[in-house]
């Protein structure tokens, strides 16, 4: 059985003073701080610190909500209500003052799942501060385990950290081939979207960026269903200069980065596609498919003037759902009122090789592309080195693509996905349905319908990949970008009917927390069940 920390042990005479639950004992022979006799450790089955009741107070009412307080506390599942709280400042201390074993502790009995905790943002930072921001591959234990299949554009590996008997996760994801999207520019994308993360949930992290050491560590690596982790530790170079504009090129194939790892995910083409029974998929597509999308197409629309994905297919987007059969309570703060609604699920947006991204504090991807243009190994500004998509230029043969220059249309490719399964004839034999449920089809598959997708698009082979940028709102009869696409998705998540059979689907009892994600750039805050 492990042994029970109080949180007391070590202070100093002041500090253990102004911690509501500590009494300092300043005898002749022994100086040291301890839990005060007002409180009392319960050893089993989770170390739980209470105050001590008097006969009186055992069945007051008052007492319960005390001690549900301190639970609250000890639990220390949301950073804002520790900040809130004089028991916060107590364990922010202990956190700065204490070994790595007391730190390990902590992590276990506040966040003993990482991979939810890192989902949610609680403890994010600590996680990440505990492993060196995963780019210290001292802390990889063996296994290195496989994951998926080789893609045209890269392969990934599942990668356990573990310190003091605390793991986590993550991912390394390597280049397929030379001319798949380029690593290294999609770790320089990832450095915009961290900062996007801390106030949009539905951003993965970018965490470091490598090269194997040969081809044959690359070859090994990439054929290897398991390897140990100090060949991987021995077959890869953490690069610190992500702008070596030489090495970007000439060496694409062997470039790897670190990222955030979710798992047991399913993305929406799994479930799209690989839903065999139709009720099932009706289900899917009517009670989880709007909410899903508000979750990407808000996020979206608040930074439609600074980032496009460019390659938001249903492959590319994740479903994370942190505990089977509970769900989360969104409240997403808009410009036009707060929208409300629960999903068992968190969205993850991922492969960002050829987003578009405008930050101050990084360089613009059109001087990327003029800096490969001058590098002399660089052939024909880094075309065959996967950064054809930084070309500056957007035109029917690449798509309406560039990485160099925004699209506020091109991101519509989910929901135009979407609208054709809907549209599709297997999925519009509604017969089956309730009378509740044909309306639904009809309510959700009239706003899919104003998606303006394909336009320029010449080559009917190329229809599904790519439109014009429209800048302006084609409401209320067409949804030209991912503003109106916000818009839209915002007044069919406040329609009382679809309202109400989302409240019926997901009852209060199983309610995990709510999430609050605000669109004037506040960070995202969870508050637990």
């Amino acid at each position: 059985m492990p042994k029970c920390v109080s949180g007391c042990e070590g202070f100093s005479y002041n500090d253990c003073n102004k911690a509501p639950r500590c009494s300092y004992i300043n005898g002749e022979k022994n100086q040291y701080c301890r839990l005060a006799h007002k409180f009392k450790m319960n050893k089993y089955p989770d170390c739980q610190v209470t105050r001590r009741l008097k006969k009186s107070e055992k069945h007051n009412k008052s007492a319960k909500v005390i001690q549900q307080a301190f639970k609250r506390v000890k639990q220390a599942r949301e950073i804002e209500i520790e900040r809130e709280t004089r028991g916060a400042n107590v364990v922010a201390r202990f956190m700065r003052r204490t070994t790595h074993k007391r730190r390990a502790e902590f992590l276990k009995a506040v966040c003993s799942d990482s991979g939810v905790c890192m989902a949610f943002g609680t403890n994010r930072k600590k996680i990440l501060e505990f492993f060196g921001g995963f780019t210290n591959m001292d802390y990889a234990v063996s296994p290195v385990k496989k994951i998926g299949n080789v893609s045209a554009n890269g392969f990934v590996k599942e990668v356990k950290y573990e310190k003091r008997g605390y793991t986590s996760y993550a991912v390394l994801k390597s280049a397929a081939k030379p001319g798949a999207d380029n690593l290294a520019y999609e770790y320089i994308v990832g450095q915009f979207i961290n900062a996007q993360s801390k106030s949009f949930p539905c951003f993965i992290d970018t965490y470091g960026l490598y090269y194997y050491n040969s081809n044959a560590a690359w070859s090994h690596s990439k054929r290897s269903v398991n390897m140990s982790a100090s060949t991987l530790t021995r077959d890869l170079t953490l690069q610190r200069d992500p702008f070596n504009y030489k090495k970007m090129c000439e060496d694409s194939k062997h470039c790897a980065i670190f990222i955030e790892h979710l798992k047991g995910v399913q993305s929406v083409g799994d479930l799209l596609y690989n839903t065999v029974d139709l009720l099932d998929l009706h289900l899917f597509l009517l009670y989880e498919i709007p909410f899903i999308l508000y979750q990407v197409y808000f996020p979206l629309s608040i930074l439609q003037k600074v980032f496009t994905h460019y390659d938001l297919h249903q492959d590319n987007v994740l479903l994370y759902e942190p505990i089977k059969g509970k769900h989360i309570k969104y409240h997403y703060h808009s410009a036009n009122g707060v929208v409300t609604f629960k999903s068992p699920y968190i969205v993850k947006l991922i492969d960002y090789g050829r987003s578009f991204y405008k930050s101050d504090a990084l360089i613009k991807p059109r001087e990327i592309y003029d800096h490969l243009c001058a590098e002399p190994d660089c052939d024909t500004c880094g075309w065959d080195s996967g950064l054809s998509w930084l070309d500056p230029v957007l035109q029917d043969d690449n798509f309406f693509i560039s990485s160099s220059i925004v699209n506020p249309s091109h991101d519509l490719r989910l929901m135009y996905i979407v609208k054709n399964s809907f549209n599709d004839p297997y999925v519009r034999n509604t017969s089956g349905l309730s009378q509740n449920s044909q309306v639904l089809y009809n309510t959700i598959n009239a706003i899919l319908n104003k998606v303006v997708y394909e336009v320029g698009i010449t080559d009917p082979a190329n229809v599904h990949s790519g439109t014009e940028p429209n800048r302006a709102s084609g409401l209320p009869l067409a949804i030209n970008n991912v503003g109106d696409a916000e818009r839209e998705l915002h007044d069919l998540l406040n329609d009382p009917f679809l309202k109400g059979a989302n409240n019926r689907r997901h009852l209060d009892a199983n309610k995990i927390g709510d999430m609050h994600i605000y669109h004037d750039g506040r960070p995202v805050s969870f508050v637990p069940s």
